[in-house]
């Protein structure tokens, strides 16, 4: 059995606030967590609609983001951003491969390019279980 595609969560830090962002997102986006975190405000979101499978997901917050206003992609132009896309394993795997298409690589790398920007596949088990999340993350 494949491990099975669960979501893709945009993670957006900056020493701005970001409930603008948010807002704007609006209805596009479920909004995981919005608020401080240590000195900084955090914004996770993932997609309101359900796609088939990383590619689809990740150009669907891609358009999110290409629309925002130009005072909001200000702000994202300032924060640290990451694309976390997560899968399901099995009990007994600790790692899953997966492709992402050229075109969605793209995509990101044009939005993520300005600042700070970062794109985590996170396949091992272990690993992830030791990675703070939100909103207990430590930068």
């Amino acid at each position: 059995m494949k491990p099975h595609f669960l979501n893709v969560d945009l993670e957006i830090r900056s020493k701005a606030k970001l409930d603008s962002i948010a807002a704007e997102m609006g209805a596009r986006v479920l909004v995981s967590y919005c608020g401080p975190e240590q000195k900084r405000s955090f914004l996770a979101v993932e997609s309101a609609r359900e796609h088939k499978g990383p590619d689809a997901t990740i150009h669907g917050l891609c358009a999110v983001v290409e629309a925002l206003s130009p005072v909001a992609r200000r702000i994202w132009n300032r924060a640290r951003k990451v694309f976390d896309i997560g899968y399901e394993l099995l009990p007994l795997e600790s790692s899953c491969y997966f492709t992402l298409r050229p075109d969605t690589l793209e995509r990101v790398a044009k939005l993520l390019e300005a600042n700070h920007g970062e794109l985590w596949i996170n396949h091992d088990k272990d690993q992830s279980a030791r990675i703070p999340k939100a909103p207990d993350y430590v930068e």
